[in-house]
């Protein structure tokens, strides 16, 4: 009985003690270091997709013009144009009044709509706009250009992306935004369950030593950290946007703008859970609480976590590269990667000078994404 009472005064010491090492730590946890089974959990389910497929046969993918009106409503930008045949037009899906906006062309009858304050433009114009002779709201060269937004089921597809003059923005067929947005949510929440599971140890330690700590107080560490985080996200932001304008790359990641439609979509209370709540403590418990749990050496752990989280976040544009990659595209990924590639980085730091601290940097991550999707809605 002594014994016991013995060990349990070393170990509350143990624990209150700010300069614990990392076997300490180990021994504190009750069950073995899952970090392999952790980062197979999120390659299998996640990243290969297979938590969105399994739910995804729940779901009905919409018509071509559906998508088509979806995004039209969806994207912040009063120079688009909405494009589709009579033909595949749905009226039982209409969510505006079309009936003034169809237009023959070529034996064809087209439903072209805008947002832009200039409809007369279409009325007078729509031969020219869909043959890609005008581009521009108006004569001057200063102009804005006209952005066609299209679906790839269209007959009239192959028109208007083989013309080197119109500005396409074409949907894929497949699921909806809203859809999109449900499906991501399932995902996330599915990968989220094992992996809380199999790391609570490491998340209650984590949470406990998060509180307890007497040299770093809890609500000083994360207003420090969170300040410390937002002023590198700026800086990086600064730096990308410098090399974007400087090079006329395109400003924003595909992964960047889904979430934005998303966000904007019926299903943007659950995307708002996903940003906030899940996701941030899926890509901790990954990128950093697993990786550095398989690599011991922290340098090369920064360098791997970083890259990784980075990469991660611009799989589109990797994909993109695969059979046209020349030395712009290169460097439009790298441009675009610099933001994510260097909050890896920058959350890999704070995590080794916070004692490897998971629940710290979930909280962190959390406010970063809370303020961002706040800036989306004021915007």
């Amino acid at each position: 009985m002594d014994n016991n009472n013995n060990y349990k005064i070393d170990f509350e010491e143990k624990f209150k003690d700010e300069n614990f090492n990392e076997n300490e730590v180990s021994l504190l946890e009750l069950n073995k270091d899952n970090s392999v089974f952790s980062i197979l959990i999120y390659v299998i389910l996640f990243f290969l997709g297979g938590a969105a497929l399994l739910v995804g046969i729940f779901f009905k993918e919409p018509t071509n013009d559906y998508l088509v009106l979806e995004s039209f409503e969806l994207y912040d930008n009063e120079n688009l144009i909405a494009y589709m045949l009579k033909e595949s037009y749905n009226k039982e899906k209409d969510r505006f009044d079309l009936d003034d906006y169809v237009y023959e062309f070529n034996d064809v009858n087209y439903i072209l709509i805008t947002k832009h304050k200039e409809e007369s433009f279409i009325h007078n114009n729509y031969k020219d706009i869909i043959n890609g002779s005008v581009n521009k709201w108006n004569d001057n060269e200063e102009a804005e250009n006209i952005y066609i937004i299209a679906g790839v089921n269209s007959e009239g597809f192959s028109l208007l992306k083989d013309n080197e003059n119109i500005n396409l923005i074409k949907v894929t067929v497949g699921y909806s935004i809203a859809q999109n947005g449900v499906i991501m949510f399932l995902a996330y929440l599915i990968v989220s369950i094992p992996l809380i599971y199999i790391n609570r140890n490491k998340l209650m330690h984590d949470l406990n030593m998060f509180i307890q700590n007497e040299t770093k107080p809890a609500l000083g560490n994360l207003a420090y950290s969170f300040a410390t985080m937002f002023a590198v996200s700026i800086g990086l932001g600064i730096l990308s946007n410098i090399l974007i304008q400087l090079f006329n790359f395109k400003s924003d990641s595909v992964n960047q703008e889904s979430i934005m439609l998303m966000l904007k979509s019926k299903s943007f209370i659950l995307i708002a859970i996903t940003t906030v709540f899940i996701g941030p403590l899926v890509e901790e418990l990954i990128f950093r609480k697993s990786i550095f749990g398989i690599i011991k050496n922290n340098n090369v752990a920064i360098a791997i976590s970083g890259i990784s989280f980075g990469l991660i976040h611009i799989i589109s544009e990797l994909l993109s590269l695969v059979g046209q990659i020349n030395l712009y595209s290169l460097s439009e990924v790298i441009v675009t990667s610099i933001p994510y590639v260097g909050m890896g980085i920058a959350f890999s730091i704070l995590y080794v000078k916070n004692n490897k601290n998971v629940f710290l940097l979930y909280l962190v991550h959390a406010l970063l994404n809370l303020l961002s999707i706040l800036t989306i809605f004021i915007q």
